[in-house]
């Protein structure tokens, strides 16, 4: 304890006794009333007491102290809500019900009450609150610490662990955090955890463990591979990927289904061990009208299975009639030119017919090499071909005629032009200087474009991902995987400017220059290849194939081009709406991106255009989006496919429409592995400061001593003023008034 006082102290010593004196001395004197002694000895004391309480304020004593001003630790309590979460793997202590692992988690939560278990704690260091939230998808949401009706079903459709805990961390960002808990089977679905990135956040995450990490019993439909078109009255392969655990030897029934029509249905047995990449079926389908179909691979649901979301499959391809005319042109013989029109022979499906033009004889017979009249000048011979490849032309090598119908036939009649591009194409003589410049997908420069003879490796876009002429493999990653290690392309062409709805499907891997556009361009699109050497995608594994195997349809080159020459084909009526999706086949809980084209009667793009779309899904009821105008005459749209089935798009301006037609499936990410992922759980916490329990294994109260608070004892020293208190000034008016009375009833007053 402390004094202040700012008198000297001999006047206080002074002034107490002098009062003290002043009180004793003018009772002792007192003659008359005659008091007894006890009576002046009572009232003396109340007199001093009081006079002694008022010095005592005027000391003004301080007690002063250190004082914990700990801020509170967050910790923050992540938990898994997301499909995977429904599945069960055993029955509820002392009763007979099987309980999900979400059911789990609720159990353990309530039976573990972490706000007590932490409070009770506290110590120097502060105190530990948690804060809750569930998570699915790309989302996370705050919950009550006693759960009730805001925590109950499972939700979503892919589990994303890093996304979810760098947005709670985002939300508390610049507060303590004692650590995270994260509660979850560990299925993590959506790419792979950088864990590096996750252990720069510097925050031990403690990993709880939900559900059994000895793979259940199952049967699941992994994949299903098929061409995403189709040839109207040809057979056509699809494969089917199968993995099953626990019924080695097992027969059953697998079918085919067109819609709910069985196609096809065979007695397959389970092989003793499932290879990694599944057990494969293969099937034939052979459509018989053109138009979107809808296949379904089904299993039933056998006895002990851990779940029956992954039994089926579905995929949505398109139908198109058997044979497509190509026109391939070029101005000189090259490698681009050889290699296509081979490629485009040896298939069945295509028929091609090649030009090399050339302004002056000579013509040799029975060759290629043609005069530049060659070229179909009248509209109506120039629409018997599907698509016109036009190689490494200058611009003389076309009459302006030829030119112009060129446009028709892409703008006005919906056809498609592919450019293949070279140094004279691109050159200030070449195509981009011409007339068809108004179906090029970029804009002339100023100077000319420069060609970079660097080798180039590709990377699709994000729509490129999606993109159905860019699959070269029904896997996501594994398509990804054969795009990266495809054989470079020899040069590229840099130094332009996109047209503002261009659309970029690949671009160079370092520099993130367009290398794959295209443009719609009245009714119909064209596409540009603004780079060299693509005819040594032929050769993408010369170690497992032979020269000749290298170019035959088993090449991704030849995959490429047919799968881009038979999306290329399917050509817009003569409508002035124009409706597109990268994809006709999406899953539940994806965003569905929607494209509209408006021309006016001029096949002008028609700006602020008033677009009615609407969106009529197989078994709920329809509903209408908003299109946003991203460039002249390009409107856009986006929805989530939240229910499964075939869903009918139809876009309207004035009297016209297109429709278009999309299949939604159910996402089963969730249920592809069915078990406890205990690595990736013990890795996150390892590698974070933290530590892995099963959640069964683990109490509230074990969890206390395992998570320290981080913070180091802060203190602060504060002064209680003692003589400031209503209390002082009481006990003083209690001594007077006491003294007053005593004093009235002795008659001294």
């Amino acid at each position: 304890m402390q004094f202040k006082f700012y008198w000297p102290l001999w006047l206080l010593i002074i002034l107490l006794l002098f009062s003290a004196g002043g009180a004793v001395g003018t009772y002792l004197a007192l003659s008359t009333p005659r008091l007894p002694r006890i009576t002046k000895i009572g009232l003396i004391g109340l007199r001093v007491l009081a006079i002694l309480a008022l010095i005592f304020c005027l000391i003004q004593p301080v007690r002063i102290e250190q004082e914990n001003i700990n801020p509170v630790s967050n910790l923050l309590v992540l938990i898994d809500s997301t499909s995977s979460m429904s599945l069960v793997d055993a029955k509820t202590k002392n009763t007979s019900r099987l309980s999900s692992r979400l059911e789990v988690v609720e159990k353990w939560l309530f039976e573990n009450d972490l706000g007590h278990a932490f409070s009770a704690k506290s110590n120097l260091y502060g105190r530990i609150e948690p804060q809750f939230y569930q998570f699915w998808d790309d989302q996370i949401s705050k919950i009550a610490p006693d759960l009730g009706a805001n925590f109950s079903l499972p939700k979503g459709y892919e589990t994303d662990l890093q996304s979810s805990i760098n947005q709670v961390v985002l939300q508390w960002r610049g507060q303590p955090l004692a650590g995270i808990i994260l509660i979850s089977d560990g299925g993590h679905n959506v790419g792979t955890i950088d864990f590096e990135e996750i252990r720069k956040l510097q925050i031990p995450i403690y990993t709880l463990g939900v559900g059994n990490e000895n793979q259940p019993s199952d049967v699941q439909i992994k994949k299903i591979e098929v061409n995403p078109i189709v040839y109207v009255g040809q057979k056509t392969p699809l494969r089917v990927s199968v993995y099953q655990k626990g019924f080695d030897r097992q027969k059953t029934e697998i079918s085919l289904r067109n819609n709910s029509n069985i196609v096809y249905s065979k007695t397959i047995t389970f092989a003793d061990e499932t290879p990694l990449g599944g057990q494969i079926i293969d099937f034939e389908i052979e459509p018989k009208a053109e138009g979107s179909l809808t296949y379904t691979i089904q299993l039933p649901i056998l006895e002990g299975e851990a779940t029956a979301e992954n039994n089926q499959k579905s995929v949505t391809i398109r139908a198109v009639k058997s044979k497509l005319m190509v026109l391939l042109v070029d101005g000189y013989p090259r490698w681009e030119y050889t290699f296509l029109k081979r490629t485009l022979k040896k298939n069945v499906d295509t028929e091609v017919k090649g030009m090399i033009l050339k302004n002056s004889p000579p013509f040799p017979t029975n060759s290629d090499i043609k005069s530049i009249e060659a070229f179909p000048t009248k509209i109506e011979d120039l629409l018997k071909y599907d698509i016109v490849v036009l190689g490494d032309l200058s611009s003389n090598q076309l009459s302006i005629d030829q030119k112009r119908i060129l446009v028709d036939y892409v703008q006005q009649f919906g056809r498609s032009v592919v450019f293949l591009s070279g140094a004279v194409s691109l050159g200030n003589k070449g195509l981009l200087n011409s007339e068809l410049a108004d179906i090029l997908p970029i804009l002339a420069p100023k100077g000319s474009l420069l060609f970079s003879e660097t080798e180039v490796d590709l990377k699709l876009t994000t729509l490129g991902q999606q993109h159905s002429s860019m699959q070269l493999s029904p896997d996501f990653d594994q398509n990804q995987k054969i795009w990266h290690n495809l054989p470079a392309l020899s040069g590229w062409f840099r130094n332009f400017e996109l047209k503002s709805s261009a659309v970029v499907l690949a671009e160079h891997e370092s520099a993130s220059a367009p290398i794959l556009t295209y443009f719609q361009s009245g009714l119909g699109k064209s596409l540009l290849l603004s780079a060299e050497g693509s005819w040594r995608w032929a050769f993408e594994s010369t170690l497992q194939k032979s020269v000749v195997d290298q170019i035959t349809s088993s090449s991704h080159y030849t995959r490429f081009w047919l799968q881009t020459i038979r999306w290329l084909s399917a050509r817009a009526s003569n409508n002035p709406i124009h409706l597109t999706s990268a994809r006709m086949n999406y899953q539940i809980g994806q965003t569905v991106e929607l494209i509209v084209y408006a021309y006016d009667a001029n096949f002008m793009p028609m700006t602020q255009a008033e677009i009615k779309l609407d969106i009529i899904p197989s078994d709920n009821l329809s509903f209408q989006l908003p299109t946003d105008e991203i460039s002249e005459g390009v409107y856009r749209s986006t929805f989530t496919a939240s229910t499964t089935g075939r869903y009918i798009i139809q876009a309207s301006i004035s009297n016209s429409e297109d429709e278009i037609e999309i299949q939604v499936d159910s996402n089963t990410s969730e249920f592809e592995r069915p078990y406890l992922d205990k690595k990736l759980m013990s890795t996150l916490a390892s590698g974070t400061g933290g530590v892995y329990h099963q959640i069964d294994n683990i109490s509230a109260e074990k969890l206390t001593d395992l998570i320290p608070n981080p913070s180091k004892p802060v203190y602060q020293t504060v002064e209680h003023q003692l003589w400031d208190h209503p209390l002082i000034f009481l006990f003083v008016l209690i001594l007077l008034g006491g003294e007053w009375l005593w004093r009235k009833r002795c008659g001294l007053i």
